[in-house]
């Protein structure tokens, strides 16, 4: 049964939770050393806007950005890598405090297009929708990066494959999609 006329091939825009897709393709670009660890510094990635930041956000990694406990002081919306690096101010200590935003999703996936050579869309497309069979119909660009917290559309049929995905401990048939270890860190603080 579908809420408010939706049926079962209407994709919706499923808004924040944009963001644990996100952070299933940052543990798929871990899985694939694409990139090395969540441990990895934020500006590694963003050489073109060093001039710009201060020390806090050298210390940034991706750990806080997926934990949203990047420091930034600044309430939420869709902010551009370019804008979370040049002109958001951090205010806390990197890990030290939770606050929900979500330029910290946009950040984690202009990293996966930078690391990947491929969109953030056709990173997905390859090792995490064609195996376990979604199709998505639309994800937002913004500044030539997909959306990492929101934007994107799938269907509920969609969502349930990736939250059967870790009930399965990352695998699909037989093929590990995402590793068990992510899936556990995903759940960590």
């Amino acid at each position: 049964k579908y809420f408010k006329g939706i049926e079962k091939y209407d994709a919706v825009n499923v808004h924040s939770i944009t963001k644990s897709i996100t952070s299933v393709l940052i543990g798929i670009t871990i899985d694939k050393q694409i990139i090395q660890k969540e441990e990895n510094k934020v500006m590694k990635y963003f050489p073109e806007y060093q001039q710009y930041v201060d020390s806090l956000k050298n210390d940034l990694t991706l750990k806080h950005l997926l934990t949203m406990k990047g420091g930034f002081a600044h309430w939420d919306a869709y902010s551009t890598p370019k804008e979370c690096l040049v002109d958001i101010k951090i205010n806390k200590t990197p890990g030290s405090n939770f606050r929900y935003f979500t330029g910290s999703q946009a950040l984690l996936s202009a990293i996966i297009t930078k690391s990947s050579k491929q969109t953030t869309k056709e990173f997905a497309q390859e090792y995490l929708f064609e195996p376990i069979g979604i199709k998505n119909g639309f994800w937002r660009l913004q500044e030539g990066y997909y959306c990492g917290g929101g934007e994107s559309y799938y269907t509920a049929r969609d969502l349930a494959r990736i939250g059967q995905l870790y009930l399965n401990k990352g695998k699909v048939n037989s093929k590990q999609v995402i590793s068990e270890t992510w899936i556990e860190k995903s759940f960590a603080n």
